[in-house]
């Protein structure tokens, strides 16, 4: 009781206090507002506000305060709820009004009433609500609406701005001027007025006549928001951006979250070159994109200069979306899309530009970009030269163009140009290397050496020509004046990496790998962040068989480059060569999206996800491969052993069959296809695969082995084991061995499989497939000790093999019982379907005395295999054990009038003649 007291003590205490500190925010506000201090005011209202939400005034004051700061989607609301709190409509509704032409919601604003508002704001909304017809399109309403209002109120301010707006809009500028000039003599203190004027003006481009006029409207409605920006926008048009930026400081502080503030504030830092700073001015823009639609384009541009492609590529996509006529918006979407490689989008993006200007420079050279790469090169000639036709005087053009001539095999032609531009500009040293490519391109040395020392001549204390010349006597078969050169180049910069490269090279061609890295080490020394560097000490790691010296480079390679592909590509080939599927995901996890998508990634990955069978992931990523590169054969297969992992067996086939298709001579498919024909008997299928086969890859270890079954299949078994012999002389492994050994165990030799089996895993202990095959064969030969001491080293080394744990808890069930439980558990825990371990889980069970189990298991076993003779008698054994003697004999005299040899046939005899006494 004293405990709740206190508490409703407290709590009205609290509420006491709440409404004095109410009234305190709302009087706090009200200051700011005389100040324009909107930042202040907004966070005192919205205090007042947490108190009191329904208060009538403080929202209407903070919808008013959104009003003035232009944030207009705000305004509308709070003044809405306002009106609806009970707030003056006299003051709300023209306010209302004026926030929902702001937003261009028209058809809200025209369904305002007006009843019961005195005159001056009647005509008010009346003059808006002309504008919204106008808005509308409805110019003979919004006329109508002017005229009505002037019959009844001619010297209306509002009204009279409305006619001038109307007028305007019509582009009846001097009608509207005469309007605004009676306006103003009716009062020269109009603040709007002027505002419009300033509109008419920077319409007309009389820019220092708009100047004038906003800055004289700025003087009537002090820091007004619209015409502030409006200033801000002119002066930042015009290049004045000191005093740009001397109105978005004001607009700043006025409202430092406000969308039109930062908008001005971001088109300052991008203008000067700071992106970041641009980036994070321009999103506080993004919501209001409608309001400020270019905020997106320059996003995207941001974006993109600061290489973030993925965010760049959303905010231009989203710009050329809401205008489809920006020239500029196609050329920022066409360079990305160039970026992307996406070519015939490049193209598309800019016919139109082209249609409608044929001299656009920047459009001709993105569509020759995209031309070129993909390929169409007479296409991309074309418009080159009329870009250099229409630039007589640019260097840059000619060399663009000999450059595509060299790739279209135009290298006589292509010396013209390139030549050219050495005359229009002797410094543009990409002429002078075009020009010696060229040379070499045709073999001719004498030239090519003689335009590559012109061109050294021309540049002494450049490296870039030393290294060119060397590379030229390289492949004119001059290393003495290749190695002069390059150490000229090192005699400038003793770290350049080319140089170093190249003499790195010439040591590794005379195999002195010491050498080359002593020329790699003086790369890094200068240049420890060199990932070409880097990515070649790897290689020379590989050749020397050093893994972890290639990792550690190649790391090095990856932190010193994020955004390379080359360094995790190598890594990923790597790690899925050396048997560590596992570590390749996290190499592509920092990847942009556009890199993620990159066919050799997807590749990498999903061979990964299939090694470390996660089909169901592997299968996800294939099918993103497949859409960019449909017709391949290996990528087919690897969907269709995507198929098989997760039990797809419809489409493991028509994977297969599809990349046959693709390929005829794909042999790893075909392979596959014969393979499912021998399991599901398919002869016809089979013989037409192996037929194929036997053409495509004679000396194939696995075509040799698919002969081999069919061989065994008309019971040739010495032709069998002839070809398993063959397939393991020619790649021996435990796949070929354990076929072979079959061969010889089918053959009446068992001993000289299991003797090869001992042999190769003297030399390959941790070959566990083999040793299965060894412990079988053990097994099968009645050796149950040596069986056991096989299947134990492979549980020592994977506890979860399914065969070793059903075939040791089967040899030790009579011996050890207990331990031959926990095996047989095991077994079935990772095999809960499996036939032959449910068969061993129930016998083990009945060797533990656990006979219900055991009926209840073998009854499962008998379920997926119902004709299984010794699985029959493990039944009838048990039900003898459960004391159901009719049961078992009915079973056993069954099972012996069915079959007349199997393993247990005496045992079976001997429990029948038992029951039958």
């Amino acid at each position: 009781m004293i405990r709740n007291l206190l508490l409703s003590i407290t709590l009205l205490a609290l509420a006491a206090c709440g409404g004095d500190d109410f009234h305190q925010y709302v009087a706090r506000a009200q200051d700011a507002i005389a100040k324009s201090e909107y930042t202040a005011a907004t966070l005192e209202l919205k205090n007042a506000l947490r108190l009191q939400p329904g208060d009538a005034q403080a929202r209407w004051l903070l919808g008013k305060v959104y009003l003035d700061t232009g944030d207009m989607s705000s305004a509308g609301k709070e003044l809405q709820r306002a009106l609806e709190l009970g707030w003056y409509p006299d003051e709300v509704i023209p306010a209302l009004a004026e926030a929902l032409l702001s937003q261009g919601e028209f058809a809200k604003l025209r369904e305002l009433s007006g009843s019961g508002l005195k005159a001056d704001p009647l005509a008010a909304l009346l003059a808006m609500q002309a504008q919204a017809a106008l808005g509308q399109g409805d110019t003979e309403a919004a006329e109508e609406l002017i005229d009505k209002t002037l019959a009844t109120t001619p010297q209306s301010t509002d009204v009279l701005i409305a006619k001038a707006r109307l007028l305007a809009s019509k582009n009846d500028l001097q009608a509207a001027s005469a309007v605004l000039d009676e306006l103003i003599s009716i009062d020269s203190e109009h603040g709007q007025a002027w505002s419009l004027r300033g509109d008419i003006l920077a319409n007309q481009q009389d820019f220092k006549g708009a100047l004038a006029a906003y800055s004289q409207a700025l003087s009537l409605q002090q820091n007004d928001y619209s015409d502030l920006f409006k200033r801000a926008l002119l002066n930042l048009q015009l290049g004045d951006y000191e005093s740009a930026q001397r109105d978005a400081t004001i607009l700043l502080s006025k409202a430092n979250n406000h969308p039109g503030a930062n908008y001005i504030q971001g088109l300052l830092h991008f203008q000067a070159g700071r992106y970041a700073d641009a980036i994070t001015a321009l999103s506080m823009t993004e919501q209001a994109s409608k309001q400020y639609p270019l905020s997106l384009f320059f996003l995207a541009v941001a974006h993109l200069k600061q290489d973030n492609l993925d965010v760049a590529t959303s905010l231009a996509e989203r710009f050329h979306a809401s205008m489809p006529d920006s020239v500029q918006g196609r050329k920022v979407l066409a360079t990305i899309r160039l970026q992307q490689g996406n070519w015939p989008a490049v193209q598309t993006l800019l016919q139109p530009v082209l249609d409608s200007a044929p001299n656009d420079i920047a459009a001709l050279n993105l569509t020759t970009n995209a031309l070129l790469r993909e390929g169409k090169i007479d296409e991309g000639l074309e418009l080159l030269s009329r870009v250099a036709q229409l630039q007589p005087d640019s260097a840059e053009a000619q060399t663009r163009l000999g450059a595509a001539m060299l790739l279209g095999d135009k290298g006589d032609a292509a010396v013209e140009h390139i030549e050219t531009a050495l005359e229009l500009d002797p410094e543009f040293e990409l002429a002078d290397i075009l020009l010696v490519r060229n040379y070499l391109q045709k073999r001719d040395f004498p030239a090519a050496i003689a335009a590559a020392e012109t061109y050294q001549s021309r540049h002494p204390t450049s490296v870039t020509p030393y290294n060119l010349l060397g590379s030229v006597y390289q492949e004119a078969g001059k290393p003495e004046r290749a190695l002069e050169a390059f150490r000229g180049a090192l005699a400038l910069d003793k770290a350049d990496p080319a140089a170093n490269h190249f003499l790195a090279q010439m040591a590794l061609a005379e195999n002195d790998i010491a050498g080359a890295r002593k020329f790699y080490a003086t790369t890094l020394a200068g240049h420890p962040d060199s990932m070409p560097t880097l990515i070649q000490l790897a290689m020379l790691d590989a050749r020397e068989g050093d893994e972890t010296a290639l990792v550690a480079h190649l790391e090095q390679a990856r932190v010193a480059d994020p955004a390379a592909l080359q360094p995790r590509l190598i890594l990923a080939r790597f790690y899925l060569a050396k048997g560590k599927p596992e570590q390749v995901a996290s190499l592509f996890l920092s990847l942009d999206t556009r890199q993620q998508q990159l066919p050799e990634v997807l590749r990498l990955l999903a061979m990964a996800q299939l090694s470390t069978r996660d089909a169901s992931a592997a299968q996800f990523t294939l099918e993103q491969l497949l859409k960019s590169t449909p017709d391949s054969a290996q990528i087919r297969h690897a969907m269709a052993m995507a198929a098989a992992g997760v039990g797809d067996t419809k489409r493991v086939k028509e994977e297969l069959q599809r990349a046959v298709a693709l390929d005829e001579a794909y042999v790893p498919s075909r392979l596959a296809l014969a393979k499912i024909a021998r399991i599901t008997d398919s002869a016809a299928e089979f013989e037409e695969q192996l037929q194929k086969l036997t053409a495509l890859a004679p000396r194939h270890p696995d075509v040799l082995l698919l002969q081999a079954a069919a061989a065994q299949g008309r019971g040739d078994t010495d032709a069998a084991r002839s070809l398993a012999e063959k397939a393991f002389n020619l790649a021996p492994s435990a796949a070929t061995l354990t076929s072979f050994g079959f061969y010889e165990e089918a053959g009446g030799n068992p001993e000289s499989a299991r003797k090869r089996y001992a042999s190769w895993l003297e030399k390959h202990p941790d070959d566990i497939p083999t040793r299965l095959a060894y412990a079988i064969n053990l097994q099968s030969n009645q050796l149950f000790d040596q069986a056991g001491v096989q299947y134990s080293t492979v549980l020592q080394a994977d506890p979860g093999n399914v065969t070793a744990l059903n075939n040791q808890a089967w040899i030790i069930r009579d011996q050890n019982p207990a331990q031959a439980l926990e095996y047989a558990r095991r077994a079935a825990e990772r095999a809960p379907d499996s036939a032959a371990v449910l068969d061993t889980l129930a016998v083990v069970e009945y060797s533990n005395k656990d006979y219900r189990s055991a009926e209840r298991n073998i009854k499962r076993a008998l379920t997926a295999s119902p004709d299984h003779p010794s699985m029959i008698y493990h039944s009838a054994m048990i039900a003898a054990a459960l004391n159901d003697q009719p049961a078992a004999r009915a079973t056993l005299k069954k099972l012996l009038a069915a079959n007349t040899d199997f393993p247990e046939i005496a045992e079976a005899k001997a429990l029948l003649a038992q029951l039958d006494n």
